[in-house]
C-alpha cells in the first residue's frame, strides 16, 4: 500500500511537472570561482547578454552535458583562497595566480595574454626609452597580480587596489606613475574614461610578461580528467585562435564561436 501511495504521489507530480527530469535528477553541480576582471570576467551581463569573454568560455564548456555549472564572482584575492581550500572546483584566471599549489593543479589554457604598463605620456616616454620597468617609481596593480613581483624585484614601489578601475583613478590623480594591466581589460576601463583625459593615457611599447589565461582544476579532483578532455573536445577549434582574434569575435555580430 505505500508504494502504491507513493507511486500515485510520483504520477501526480509528474503529470504537473513537479518532479525533476532524468538528467536534472543526475546532474553533477560544478561551482566556478573568479573575479571581475572585464572583458575577460564580467560581474554581470552587459546589455547582449555576455559575461566575459572567460566566464562564457567555460559555460560553452558545460552547455548541454550532465554538469550544473554554478558560477561565483569574488574579490580577486579571495576567489583564489577559496580554490585552493577546495571550496570552489575550478578557478578562473591564470595558473601563475596560484604559485603556492602549482604542482597541484591542472591549467586548461584558454589564451596567452600580455601583461603592460599604461602611463602618462612622460612616463611611457621613460619606459620606453630604457625599453623595460626597471626603477621606475609607482606602478598601480591589482592583488594577486602576477607581475607584482616582477616589478618590485625591477625597483619599482606597487601599490595594490582591488579593482582595476581604481589603478586608473590612481593614476590619473597623480598617486602613481604606472598601471600594470593585461592589455584588452586596460583597454576596456579607458572606453568609459571621457575623451580628454582618455588621449592623455599611452601604453609602453613592451609587454611584462605573458600570461596563460587558463580554467584550472585540482589534479586530485573526482572529475577532473572528465572535465579537462570535456575541455579540449568542446574547445578544439576556439583554442586555435590567438588573443586578439578572440577579442574581435567576442564584440562582432558573428558570434563568439565562430569557426
Amino acid at each position: 500500500m505505500v508504494f502504491l501511495k507513493n507511486f500515485r504521489f510520483a504520477l501526480v507530480m509528474s503529470i504537473f511537472g513537479l518532479m525533476p527530469s532524468y538528467s536534472e535528477a543526475n546532474e553533477k553541480e560544478i561551482t566556478l570561482g573568479t573575479f571581475a576582471y572585464p572583458p575577460l570576467m564580467f560581474e554581470k551581463r552587459d546589455g547582449q547578454g555576455r559575461q566575459g569573454i572567460g566566464i562564457d568560455t567555460v559555460k560553452k564548456v558545460f552547455e548541454n552535458t550532465e554538469y550544473k555549472l554554478k558560477i561565483k564572482i569574488m574579490p580577486v584575492k579571495r576567489s583564489m583562497h577559496e580554490f585552493e581550500k577546495g571550496n570552489t572546483d575550478l578557478f578562473l584566471g591564470s595558473r601563475l595566480d596560484l604559485p603556492t599549489i602549482k604542482n597541484k593543479i591542472t591549467a586548461m589554457q584558454i589564451t596567452t595574454l600580455n601583461s603592460t604598463l599604461f602611463c602618462l605620456a612622460k612616463y611611457c616616454k621613460l619606459a620606453n626609452s630604457q625599453k623595460g620597468a626597471q626603477n621606475l617609481g609607482r606602478v598601480a596593480s591589482i592583488p594577486g597580480s602576477p607581475v607584482n613581483e616582477t616589478l618590485k624585484a625591477l625597483g619599482n614601489e606597487v601599490h595594490v587596489l582591488l579593482e582595476l578601475h581604481r589603478t586608473f583613478e590612481f593614476l590619473l590623480r597623480g598617486r602613481s606613475h604606472y598601471v600594470a594591466s593585461i592589455d584588452f581589460p586596460g583597454y576596456y576601463i579607458m572606453r568609459d574614461l571621457n575623451e580628454q583625459v582618455k588621449n592623455k593615457i599611452e601604453k609602453v611599447d613592451f609587454n611584462l610578461l605573458e600570461i596563460p589565461y587558463d580554467l584550472v582544476i585540482l589534479k586530485n579532483h573526482s572529475q577532473q580528467k572528465e572535465i579537462t578532455v570535456l575541455f579540449k573536445e568542446k574547445l578544439k577549434n576556439f583554442l586555435k585562435k590567438d588573443s586578439q582574434l578572440l577579442m574581435k569575435d567576442y564584440f562582432s555580430n558573428k558570434g563568439f564561436f565562430a569557426r
